[in-house]
């Protein structure tokens, strides 16, 4: 059972920042806007690569940088299903994605 929590708020009013008093260990997360959190020590207890791959892999990894919502879903299913030491996994600014979606919509072409 899951608790889907929403937290809303101007721009600056310390969203994101509130994040550091997560425990890095328990939490995930996803950041559509892909900047980095704006607290210290986030690098070193947020891993975005694998040591050894250098690359992202949700098995090994608890942030990920993205807009595309194919990535954003397989990472949610994935780290519900397989990282049981996970409790809380944030979508920060989820707007960014939503927004990414709508732009590349609005190049296609066909009906002109």
């Amino acid at each position: 059972m899951a608790n889907k929590i929403l937290v809303a708020g101007y721009s600056g009013t310390g969203k994101t920042m509130s994040l550091r008093t997560l425990n890095p260990k328990e939490t995930f997360i996803i950041c559509p806007d892909e900047k980095n959190p704006p607290f210290q020590g986030w690098r070193k207890n947020y891993i975005m690569a694998d040591p050894d791959t250098k690359q992202f892999s949700p098995k090994t990894c608890n942030f990920l940088k993205t807009t595309d919502w194919v990535k954003i879903q397989s990472c949610l299913k994935f780290v519900s299903t397989n990282r049981s030491e996970i409790k809380q996994i944030v979508v920060d600014t989820i707007t960014y994605a939503m927004i990414g979606e709508f732009m590349d919509k609005a190049k296609m072409t066909g009906l002109d």
